[in-house]
């Protein structure tokens, strides 16, 4: 069950998720939760009593709109912290953080421009071509674009396997003349390429390939009618959306959501290093 500080994380979390919300509502933007978030929805009416965190995602055009808007009406004390504008930050989505606080994960915990405030993901999906080998490609180049993604950002003593330290000197001399973000913007500008309303299958492209994770299942492709729209459920003191079809996107993701995980797995999967109520993660760098 929840500690006090997974919950006061949460009351901080759904206080962002509503600002979100305003604005998606604002602006008709589709947006949907997914993974333990819309499990939440659907199994606890709210958050799952153990998640200390906010996962909702958006359909790629929908995405683009959102960042340009919150340039302006994204209300202090919270802000957008992402690929284009941090340097050890690889993942191809962003948070929303609360400024006024301070969450900073064990991973992360040495690079301080990492530091950042209690937060949601929000995740952009893309369309995919029909073809499914066109679709591979895709998926095999996304794949490659990631890991030189990980090594423009970080130094070689990041890396602890030989073949993994040779892929990092082979990709070296790309420092000397391309940004820290020209891989993510890259990978980015490529996916967008495929109109996310054009297709029978929706990407989840921050995510590993399938067989490269030991989670038997494990998906980064689903169902572009699972995901078309969206419908809207309980969730705590108000309501979210998730993904129309959510029934079978969960079970392909997760198998039986509704069954509750052990005892022993009922933790958070965000092990903190730092976290602050009331100090900004300024306050730590």
């Amino acid at each position: 069950m929840a500690n006090n500080i997974t919950i006061e994380i949460q009351s901080r979390a759904l206080k962002i998720l509503r600002v979100f919300q305003d604005i998606c509502n604002k602006h008709g933007l589709l947006y949907y939760a997914i993974g333990g978030t819309c499990i939440g929805a659907i199994r606890h009416q709210g958050f799952i009593p153990w998640d200390d965190d906010i996962d909702v995602a958006m359909p790629y055009p929908d995405y683009c709109e959102l960042l340009s808007i919150c340039e302006s009406e994204l209300p202090s004390p919270y802000s957008i912290i992402g690929p284009q504008n941090c340097i050890h930050y690889t993942m191809n989505y962003i948070k929303i953080h609360d400024e006024s606080t301070c969450f900073v994960e064990k991973t992360v915990q040495k690079y301080k421009d990492r530091y950042c405030g209690i937060y949601i993901d929000v995740f952009p999906v893309f369309g995919l071509p029909k073809d499914e080998k066109e679709r591979e490609k895709i998926r095999d180049r996304n794949e490659l674009l990631k890991r030189v993604n990980i090594r423009r950002r970080f130094p070689i003593s990041e890396e602890v396997s030989f073949k993994g330290r040779l892929f990092w000197l082979l990709h070296s001399p790309n420092k000397l003349f391309r940004s820290y973000h020209f891989y993510s913007d890259l990978q980015e500008k490529e996916l967008g390429n495929y109109p996310f309303d054009c297709s029978d299958k929706v990407f989840f492209s921050w995510r590993m390939k399938p067989e490269k994770n030991t989670r038997a299942l494990y998906k980064d492709v689903f169902f572009y009618d699972d995901f078309k729209s969206s419908v809207e459920l309980p969730f705590e003191d108000g309501m979210i959306k998730v993904p129309v079809g959510y029934q079978r996107y969960l079970k392909m993701d997760f198998g039986d959501y509704m069954v509750l995980p052990p005892k022993e797995k009922q933790i958070s999967v965000h092990p903190s290093a730092i976290i602050d109520f009331e100090k900004s993660f300024r306050e730590y760098i």
